[in-house]
C-alpha cells in the first residue's frame, strides 16, 4: 500500500505544476510568489490524494502520503523558480521508470522457458533478477553511451585526482552513516533496516548470485539512475545532492519497512547518497561515484559472506 500512496501523492502534487510550467504558465522568478503558489497547491494535493486513495480502495498510509506531499511541494517551489530543466526531464524520467519496472524483464525468460512462480526456487528467482538487472544496465549504457564514453576519457586522464576526491567524500558519507546508525540503534534498539534484512536473507540463500547483483550491477544501475539522471535535471547542485540522497535513501527503506521507525534509516542510506551525489558534482565524472559505490557494496557483501563462513 505504501507504493500506491506514494505514486498517487506524487502524481497529484507534481503533475499540475509541471504541466503549467511546461506550458509557460508559471514563468516566475519571485521567491515569495513561488512559495505561495507551491504551498497553496500543497493543501489541495493532500485533500485530492486522500480522496483518490479512498476511491481506489487503498488503505491510507499517512506516514507515506503526507511526507510525500510536503516534500514534493518543496520541489514545486524550485520547479516554479526554474531550477529544474524540463527539457531533460523526459529522458531522466524514462531512466527512473526503467529502474522501477526493470523487474518486468524477468517475464522474458519466464515465458521462454515456461517457468512457474509456484515451483520456482530461490536460485532461479535470483538468476531472473540478474537477467533483469543486466537488461536494465544494457539499456542505461545505450541511453548514456556518449556521456559514459566522455567520462571514461576524463577518468583516464586524471584518475588519481578524481579518485582522491571520490574517496574523501565517501569517507565523509561513511562517517555520517555510521554515526546515524549508532544513534538510531540507541533510540530504537529493536529496529533493524528492512533493506538490510532482505539483502542478508538473499545472501544466506543465494550468496554468490546476490554478491554479483549487489556488488557489481546495483552500483552501475543506481549511480546512472540516482546520480546521472538526477544531475541532468536539477540545475541547483544543493537541490540535486539533497534530492539524490533523499530518493536514494527513501527507496532503500520505504518498500521494505515494517514500522514507522524504519523511516529513520533514510538518514544513513541518504547520507551515502548525498556523498555520492556531491562526488559527481566535484568531479563531474559519473565513474567516480560508480567506483566508490561498487567498492562500498563489495566490501559490505564480502564481510557478510565472510561472517557466514566463519559462523
Amino acid at each position: 500500500m505504501a507504493l500506491q500512496n506514494f505514486l498517487i501523492a506524487s502524481f497529484v502534487t507534481l503533475s499540475p505544476i509541471l504541466i503549467l510550467k511546461y506550458k509557460g504558465g508559471l514563468n516566475n522568478k519571485n521567491n515569495l510568489l513561488s512559495f505561495i503558489i507551491a504551498y497553496f497547491w500543497m493543501f489541495f494535493a493532500i485533500v485530492l490524494s486522500t480522496i483518490l486513495v479512498n476511491a481506489m480502495n487503498y488503505r491510507r498510509v499517512w506516514h507515506v502520503l503526507i511526507p510525500t506531499v510536503l516534500i514534493e511541494s518543496i520541489y514545486n517551489f524550485f520547479i516554479i523558480r526554474g531550477d529544474v530543466d524540463l527539457k531533460k526531464l523526459p529522458k531522466s524520467f524514462f531512466v527512473f521508470c526503467l529502474f522501477f519496472f526493470s523487474s518486468l524483464f524477468e517475464l522474458i525468460p519466464i515465458k521462454l522457458f515456461h517457468l512457474s512462480f509456484e515451483t520456482m526456487n530461490q536460485t532461479t528467482a535470483s538468476l531472473l533478477t540478474l537477467f533483469s538487472d543486466g537488461v536494465a544496465l544494457f539499456i542505461l549504457v545505450l541511453v548514456y553511451f556518449k556521456d559514459l564514453k566522455e567520462d571514461l576519457k576524463k577518468l583516464k586522464k586524471n584518475f588519481y585526482g578524481i579518485m582522491d576526491t571520490a574517496i574523501k567524500y565517501w569517507f565523509i558519507g561513511i562517517a555520517v552513516m555510521v554515526i546515524s546508525n549508532l544513534m538510531i540503534q540507541w533510540f530504537a534498539p529493536q529496529s533493524v533496516a528492512g533493506n538490510e534484512q532482505a539483502v542478508q536473507q538473499l545472501l544466506n540463500e543465494t550468496p554468490w548470485l546476490t554478491f554479483i547483483a549487489a556488488s557489481f550491477l546495483a552500483p552501475f544501475i543506481e549511480e546512472l539512475t540516482f546520480r546521472k539522471a538526477f544531475k541532468d535535471v536539477f540545475k541547483n547542485n544543493i537541490l540535486f545532492c539533497l534530492t539524490s540522497g533523499l530518493v536514494f535513501g527513501g527507496l532503500h527503506v520505504i518498500f521494505t519497512m515494517t514500522s514507522p521507525w524504519d523511516l529513520l534509516y533514510i538518514i544513513p542510506y541518504g547520507s551515502l547518497g548525498v556523498a555520492f551525489a556531491y562526488t559527481l558534482v566535484k568531479t563531474d565524472n559519473v565513474y567516480a561515484s560508480i567506483i566508490m559505490h561498487l567498492l562500498h557494496n563489495t566490501a559490505l557483501t564480502s564481510l557478510s559472506l565472510l561472517g557466514m563462513v566463519i559462523l
